[in-house]
């Protein structure tokens, strides 16, 4: 089974994508969570309105706040134990093949992160805000992207050790770029994470591109790279559903 973790601000992009992804899935194959910033939109949003988490923190860009509703969002779904893989998604975010074509991919797999070395001025200066540097040295320090797939051992980890991860990146700036792969790889020394994107962003400077519209050579394109999501849309961006659908 596989969750879906929706950490969002509120409604969640082309929900009739999602409701088409999902209802082509067997529903013992998935569970989704979500943990909205506001709840005013997507309580109208019939796929995600039951979804939403009972305990939710407040969230604000670029500090830790996102990794503890990340952690919430995981030991909610922890709690369901046929879980094997947890999929941080955004709201902005949709899949771009079946959910069959996701699901047996992800059978025997480890986490998959996709992450490097942190080398311009930039992110290595964040390293200089961590609070506990004994772990890990300047050199070590590793960026990751947010929109990631855990397996169930490691996203036990994140929860079981929440404080600990927290003792070190609290007031370092944009942790949901480096807490996770750095605490797993050179704080536990967990060496079977998949280094792989899962989720298509294309960068425009320091932004992630908007999509308006997709073309259906676009989808194919990314599919070859071996994606399974895209960001960033919104709800106006124009695509072939049942071509992005497809198996």
């Amino acid at each position: 089974m596989i969750a879906f973790l929706f950490l969002t601000y509120d409604a969640i992009c082309k929900e009739s994508i999602w409701a088409q992804y999902f209802s082509n899935a067997n529903s013992n194959d998935y569970k989704i969570f979500v943990h909205p910033k506001s709840t005013t939109e997507i309580r109208k949003q019939n796929l995600f309105k039951h979804c939403i988490l009972s305990e939710r923190c407040e969230t604000g860009w670029g500090n830790f706040s996102l990794i503890e509703a990340q952690k919430l969002l995981l030991a909610e779904a922890l709690k369901h134990s046929k879980i094997t893989h947890f999929i941080i998604v955004s709201h902005n975010t949709i899949p771009v093949t079946s959910f069959s074509n996701l699901y047996n991919f992800l059978q025997s797999k480890n986490s998959i992160i996709s992450y490097n070395k942190a080398k311009l001025p930039v992110h290595l200066n964040r390293y200089d805000k961590l609070q506990n540097k004994s772990n890990f040295s300047k050199e070590q320090f590793l960026m990751q992207s947010q929109w990631c797939i855990l397996s169930k051992q490691d996203a036990t980890t994140i929860v079981k050790e929440h404080d600990k991860i927290k003792s070190i990146f609290n007031h370092s700036p944009i942790p949901d770029e480096h807490a996770y792969i750095n605490y797993l790889i050179n704080c536990k020394n967990i060496t079977n994470i998949e280094k792989k994107s899962t989720t298509h962003v294309v960068w425009s400077g320091s932004t992630p591109k908007i999509f308006n519209s997709l073309s259906n050579e676009e989808i194919s394109k990314i599919r070859t790279l071996g994606k399974f999501f895209l960001r960033k849309i919104t709800d106006n961006t124009k695509v072939d559903v049942n071509y992005l659908l497809q198996k």
